[in-house]
Formats: C-alpha cells, sequence, structure tokens
C-alpha cells in the first residue's frame, strides 16, 4: 500500500491529493492493483477474510463514497 494511506475498518485507504494518485497511475514504477472500495465493499470484507485479504493486495485503495469519508472523519 502506498505510504499516504489510513485505515478504515482495517482496510488501507489512499489519504493523498487525487492529483498525485492520477499521476502516480499514470506513469507506474511496476504493477499497479486499483480497488474502490464502496461502503458494501467495506461490509462484504467485514464478513469474509479472503475478500479483507484481497482488499489488502491492493497497491490503492481509493475510498468510492462520501459515506466512507464522513465515517473515517468519526
Amino acid at each position: 500500500m502506498s505510504k499516504k494511506s489510513t485505515t478504515l475498518f482495517d482496510i488501507p485507504l489512499y489519504n493523498g491529493k487525487y492529483s498525485d494518485f492520477i499521476t502516480k497511475i499514470q506513469n507506474p514504477e511496476k504493477k499497479t492493483l486499483v480497488f474502490t472500495p464502496n461502503p458494501e465493499i467495506f461490509v462484504r470484507a467485514s464478513r469474509d477474510s479472503e475478500f479483507m485479504d484481497i482488499l489488502g493486495q491492493a497497491t490503492y485503495n481509493v475510498p468510492d463514497a462520501n459515506g466512507l469519508y464522513v465515517g473515517y472523519m468519526m
């Protein structure tokens, strides 16, 4: 996972500028795996350890919903 990350429900999330993220994925130094988890994915991962492991292998998990951001801020 990227150095700029935080976790939500034990899933590491990218926590940097959007412009930096776009630059990184447009010019990757190695193979890059990007997931955009939404609330449904977090619920599934909380119940399915194999799915949680897959999310943990991502180069970047970029939140896909404002609800995740609000949850993180609480």
